[in-house]
């Protein structure tokens, strides 16, 4: 009887890619920040679209964009331009 060998013994191939790169917190943190405001730049369309349409007028964008601008304004702690 032939004993088996141990996986221990047979002679293990290492994949060149292990281990799989990863990337930087630093490139995870920027592709969320990029993507939020993707998304709120869309969004800041979509809305002035659907008030244009609804309205057919385009009063109502400049107090979206107002809006917006004291928002930045809070958050960052800049007076208004």
């Amino acid at each position: 009887m032939v004993p088996s060998p141990l996986m221990s013994e047979m002679p293990q191939e290492r994949d060149p890619q292990w281990p799989k790169p990863k990337m930087s917190t630093t490139a995870i943190i920027v592709m969320i920040i990029m993507t939020i405001t993707a998304v709120m730049v869309t969004e800041f369309f979509l809305l002035a679209a659907y008030i244009v349409y609804k309205t057919d007028t385009t009063t109502g964008i400049a107090d979206i964009g107002r809006a917006v601008a004291e928002i930045i304004a809070a958050i960052t702690n800049n007076p208004p331009p």
